[in-house]
C-alpha cells in the first residue's frame, strides 16, 4: 500500500474515477472552515456538534464536521451536494451515507489543534487518525496504560523526542484501527499491538486477555492526556453486543493494513484499511474552504 502525496490535484479524487481498494485522505486547516460552511450541517450534526463543544470548546467540532460534508461531496462528484448529503452514523457510531446504494463508500475523520483529516475510500472500511505530538506528556506513564507489553519495551529503547513522537503514532494507529473496526472502541487499547514491517506498513496483532489483568472488552477510551471517557463506540444502550465487538475486533485485526501519513511538523497521524488496499493518496485539501 503506497501512500501517495499529492498537490493541487483535487480534481483527481473522484468516486467515478477510483477502483475498490482506493483510498483518498484529504488534509484541510480547520481556521478556514468559514461560517457559510458550518450551515451546512443538519440538525442531528449540530446537536452532536453541541455536546462536543461544551467539553472541548474552540469550534472544532462544528468546522471538522462541515469539513467531511465538503470533502464527501467533492469526492462523490456530479450530482453531489455538501448540504443536501444524507449522512446518519452505523450501529458503531461511525459515519456513513444513508441508503443502500452508498454501501460501497465509507470514509472517515479525525481532527486536532486546528487541523482535520478526512479519509474516503471505496469497497474498503478505514478508519483515520490525527494526533498532535506533545512533548509534555508523561509517554513512560501513559504507555503504560495503553500500550501493549511489545509496544512498551520498544519504547523503553528511545528516548526525548523519539520516545515522544513513537508513542504518539503508536496512539493514532490504535485509534485508526479502531475507527475502521468500530468495534475495536470495545476492546481495550492494550490489545492492540502495532507491528510495523521494514517497508512502513503495519499491522495489527489483537491479543488474548492476559493475565495481568487487562479486561476483554468494555471500559471506554484513554486519551493520551491520560484520561479515561465514556466509551465512545458500541455499548449496551446501543444494542450492541460487547462480547460480539471483541469477536469482530479480532476479526478485523487480521485484515488490517496501516499506514503512517505525512503530515506537517509537531502532527502524526495513521490510516487503517480493512481489506485489499491498492493504493492510497494525500491532498491539500486547503481548496475546499477557499
Amino acid at each position: 500500500m503506497v501512500v501517495e502525496s499529492l498537490r493541487g490535484a483535487l480534481a483527481s479524487a473522484r468516486r467515478h474515477d477510483e477502483r475498490p481498494g482506493a483510498v483518498d485522505v484529504f488534509r484541510i486547516p480547520l481556521a478556514r472552515v468559514a461560517g457559510r460552511h458550518v450551515a451546512l450541517l443538519d440538525a442531528r450534526e449540530r446537536a452532536r456538534a453541541e455536546r462536543r463543544e461544551r467539553a472541548a470548546g474552540g469550534g472544532a467540532a462544528f468546522a471538522s464536521r462541515a469539513a467531511l460534508r465538503l470533502v464527501v461531496a467533492h469526492w462523490l462528484g456530479a450530482g453531489a451536494d455538501a448540504a443536501s448529503l444524507a449522512l446518519e452514523e452505523d450501529g458503531y457510531g461511525r459515519p456513513c451515507l444513508a441508503g443502500r446504494a452508498a454501501c460501497d463508500v465509507d470514509f472517515n475523520l479525525s481532527h486536532s489543534r486546528g487541523l482535520a483529516l478526512v479519509a474516503v475510500a471505496r469497497g474498503v472500511r478505514i478508519g483515520v487518525d490525527l494526533e498532535r505530538v506533545d512533548p509534555r506528556r508523561d509517554v513512560a506513564r501513559l504507555a503504560a496504560r495503553v500500550l501493549a507489553a511489545d509496544e512498551q519495551r520498544a519504547l523503553a529503547e528511545q528516548c526525548g523526542a523519539a520516545a515522544t513522537r513513537a508513542f504518539h503514532l503508536a496512539w493514532s494507529a490504535k485509534e485508526a484501527f479502531a475507527k475502521a473496526s468500530g468495534a475495536g472502541l470495545r476492546v481495550p487499547p492494550r490489545r492492540h499491538a502495532v507491528q510495523w514491517a521494514p517497508d512502513g506498513a503495519g499491522r495489527i496483532a489483537l491479543a488474548p486477555a492476559s493475565a495481568d489483568g487487562v479486561p476483554s472488552v468494555g471500559g471506554g477510551a484513554t486519551h493520551t492526556d491520560g484520561t479515561a471517557s465514556a466509551a465512545s463506540g458500541p455499548n449496551a444502550e446501543s444494542g450492541v453486543d460487547v462480547e460480539g465487538a471483541a469477536v469482530r475486533a479480532a476479526r478485523d485485526a487480521s485484515r488490517a493494513v496501516l499506514r503512517e501519513l505525512e503530515l506537517p511538523d509537531g502532527f502524526v497521524g495513521a490510516i487503517c484499511a480493512l481489506g485489499a488496499v491498492e493504493r492510497v493518496r494525500a491532498f491539500d485539501a486547503e481548496a475546499l474552504v477557499a
